[in-house]
Parts: structure tokens; sequence; C-alpha cells
């Protein structure tokens, strides 16, 4: 028996409640929380003989608390994979935004520039310069690719370039724009991963909080006659 920080397999997967991150939502606090309660009370149990050979006759001998390890392990994981999945959300959240923002600017400067120098119509339409610029971002992506696109080829490049949208100024808008929906995939892909990482994180979380309340009553039984024990494991 073991009263040490290792799981069965001798690794120290990191404390969920340490460090604490500023931004926990309450329900993640609890989780964190729950998950180092459940390895303190494993290990107290494992660490007294006199425990130990109370809780065997209810199904607890310590193969049994080990696989509870097992559990809080694969649960103290899921926490952290999680935790680590929000992060290259957020991360893949900024770089997005920050690429979309400058991009929708340089595509509304063009649009004026484009309506300045031709009138409602075919140029316009061709341009990308007629009606609203959507919101929808594959839309706008879309719109912009042929736009730029359009405004390399004549008739219309010599016309633009004269007003400040060069042949490099029109290319490197097109870049933007393929950075931008590259960004964007790859937000979406962040997007996903989040969410199979928080069904993991809740799987886990599950399994262990089953574990947990059946061995507290079953504990409590046990240890009926025993305060002193069912104040070490607080239960």
């Amino acid at each position: 028996m073991t009263t040490d920080n290792s799981t069965p397999d001798g690794t120290t997967p990191p404390d969920p409640k340490q460090p604490k991150h500023h931004g926990h939502s309450p329900q993640d606090q609890r989780m964190a929380a729950e998950i180092a309660d459940a390895k303190e009370m494993i290990d107290t149990a494992r660490g007294s003989p006199a425990i130990v050979a109370l809780l065997a006759p209810v199904g607890y001998p310590d193969t049994e608390l080990q696989a509870g390890l097992k559990l809080h392990a694969a649960a103290q994981e899921a926490f952290a994979g999680r935790q680590s999945s929000l992060g290259g959300k957020g991360e893949a959240k900024s770089a997005h935004d920050s690429t979309s923002d400058a991009a929708r600017g340089e595509f509304a400067d063009y649009r004026m520039t484009v309506q300045a120098n031709f009138k409602p119509g075919a140029a316009r339409v061709a341009l990308g310069a007629s009606g609203k610029m959507p919101g929808a971002q594959d839309k706008f992506i879309t719109l912009a690719r042929s736009a730029y696109t359009a405004a390399q080829q004549a008739p219309y490049a010599d016309t633009l370039a004269k007003s400040g949208f060069t042949a490099a100024r029109l290319q490197a808008a097109l870049d933007a724009v393929e950075q931008l929906s590259q960004q964007t995939s790859a937000q979406d892909g962040a997007v996903g991963a989040a969410k199979g990482a928080t069904d993991e994180r809740n799987a886990a979380f599950a399994a262990l909080q089953a574990w947990v309340g059946k061995f507290r009553q079953l504990a409590r039984l046990a240890l009926k006659r025993h305060p002193e024990h069912r104040a070490a494991l607080k239960i």
C-alpha cells in the first residue's frame, strides 16, 4: 500500500486543483475539487491497513482501491486535456478574429474604391462591390476571392491601380483572404476538438463519481463503528 501521489502505473498526472487559473467556471472548479478529493480519500484509505481490512469485506480490497485510482487518473487527465483544448480554441478564435477584422476592413476600402470608379451595373457585380458585404464568413471569403481575382484583370486593373489598389495590393488582399479561410477551418476544428474533449471529460468524471458514490455508501457501512476512520476519509 502507498500514500504517495503516484497512480498505480507509477505516473503522477498534474493535480487539476493546482495551480488555480482565473476564469474557470464554477462547474470546472467543482469538478477539479471533486477529482482531487477522490484521490485524497483513496490514498488515505490505502495508507491505513486497519481501514483496508475493514473495507475488504464490503468489496473494497486494495485491488479495488487501485481501480478507483485508475478512474481518478483518467478523470484528471481528461480534465487537463479539456482545459488545454479550450486554450487552443481561444487562441484559434483570437487569430481568426484578428485576420477577419483586417480582411474585412481592407475589403470595405476596396469596395468603396470600386464604387467610386464604376457606376452601378455589371462592373460592380463582377468586382464584388454591389449589395451588402456578407456577414457569413464563408460567403465573405467566396465573394472576396472572386472580387480580388477579377480586379487584377482587364479592364479593371489599370483603373483600380490609379486609385491605390495596385496589383501588389490586390494580391496581398487575396493572400489575406486565403489566410482567413485557413484560420476559419482551424477555428472550426478547435471548436470540434473542444467539444470532444468536454465530452471525454464529462464521461471520465461521471465514471469516477459513480465509483466514489458507491464507495462512500459502503465505506460508511463498513466503518460505522469507527468514527475516527470515517473522519479520516471525510465520509
